[in-house]
């Protein structure tokens, strides 16, 4: 008798055990539910060498989000899978994986990487209520479009706070040739030169070059005859050579850019490039919020390369969508979460973001980060100043009133 009682109580143990599993799943990280986000990048093809690094860095930040416990929302708590598709830079494939991701895995949420992929499913994510996180070069941002958001900052947004920083502390510059590679990019890139320029009082002459140049010095005597107090030059990738050339030639004048390259100091050598301004992000930076001193640590130690800056958006943008759908309660309703994007601003773990340029596109889709001022100096950058996002903001709607 007291067998049987002992075996009895061994079966129902055992149900109870079987039951609670089927009541209360096994979680990871303490996350019970699933969330995929999905994204269609070019894994190979012309665009690979930008894709693939942004892959990389939303895997990153998926992992340190999974590792925290994943996304709480509402009563809920999700483990965050990513789900890539390769659109190859073609809208063909563009349109394909996007297709799969929507219609086949059920994501609600994707990040579409590239001008001519995003263009082609715009309206296949519109009219399904897909929240677009795109990455497009051009203006792109339209009130047609009330899902998508671009999650990445163009010139358009990195060069009101730039100049309106030279024009405080570098007061002596007041005439500035530019020079950009003679294609699309160039011309986009100068039309934001322009915009921001005349804005704070500054007289920038364009000049272009092609984009395989490899000879700077005619295109150098030319820009120099004018006696500039800086040169600005952008959207090429063999600038070192230009900026050597300048200083060979002469040039005692301030360099400015948006961006900067290491391999252009172990080109003209890091003399040369003393005092260089800049406003991308150096990931290096004290400054800079802790948890984007991570990924870059992350990065290289999973990878043994430095990640390129671009990357740093498509790690960013997890961030902010785990935060957002955090504040909308919801990983259903697209428009809760389109509203919450549209007027909140969003503490991450990353940072402070918000999304606004009503004024400039017609529509508050528009990432709006921190402004990193940058200077190269004693053979680094260093951050010399910070402007919030809510500073941003407020100049960009200036700029672009």
């Amino acid at each position: 008798m007291r067998q049987n009682i002992i075996r009895l109580g061994g079966v129902m143990g055992l149900a109870f055990f079987i039951l609670s599993l089927w009541i209360f799943p096994a979680t990871v990280d303490g996350a019970q539910k699933e969330l995929l986000i999905g994204t269609s990048l070019p894994l190979t093809g012309p665009g690979a060498s930008y894709g693939i690094p942004d892959m990389r860095a939303q895997e990153i930040a998926v992992e340190q989000i999974n590792n925290s416990g994943g996304v709480p929302v509402g009563s809920d708590r999700y483990r965050v899978k990513l789900l890539v598709e390769d659109n190859k830079y073609t809208t063909k494939d563009a349109f394909a994986t996007v297709n799969k991701l929507v219609k086949d895995d059920g994501v609600r949420f994707v990040r579409v990487y590239g001008t001519a992929p995003v263009l082609a499913t715009l309206d296949f994510m519109n009219k399904n209520r897909i929240i677009n996180f795109c990455v497009i070069s051009e203006k792109g941002l339209s009130p047609k479009y009330p899902y998508t958001f671009r999650a990445y900052n163009t010139t358009y947004e990195v060069l009101p706070p730039y100049f309106s920083w030279i024009r405080k502390n570098m007061p002596h510059i007041k005439t500035i040739q530019s020079v950009m590679m003679d294609d699309a990019t160039g011309y986009a890139i100068t039309d934001a030169l322009l915009l921001s320029t005349k804005y704070f009082g500054f007289d920038l002459t364009p000049n272009y070059a092609p984009r395989n140049i490899t000879d700077f010095y005619p295109k150098l005597t030319e820009i120099l005859a004018k006696k500039p107090d800086a040169i600005y030059a952008g959207g090429g990738s063999n600038w070192g050579m230009f900026w050597k050339g300048a200083r060979e030639m002469g040039y005692g004048g301030q360099f400015l850019a948006s961006t900067f390259h290491t391999e252009w100091a172990a080109i003209a050598g890091a003399q040369t490039l003393e005092g260089y301004i800049h406003c991308q992000t150096s990931l290096t930076s004290e400054a800079l919020p802790k948890g984007l001193r991570d990924y870059r640590n992350m990065y290289f130690e999973k990878y043994k390369e430095e990640p390129i800056g671009l990357s740093l958006w498509g790690f960013i943008y997890i961030h902010v969508l785990a935060t957002a759908l955090q504040k909308a309660g919801t990983v259903e309703d697209p428009d809760k979460v389109k509203n919450v994007l549209e007027t909140q601003t969003l503490e991450t773990a990353v940072g402070r973001y918000m999304f606004g340029g009503q004024s400039f596109y017609g529509t508050p889709h528009q990432l709006v980060s921190p402004a990193y001022i940058t200077k190269f100096t004693g053979g680094k950058e260093v951050t010399v100043e910070v402007i919030p996002s809510e500073q941003v903001s407020i100049l960009l709607m200036k700029v672009y009133k």
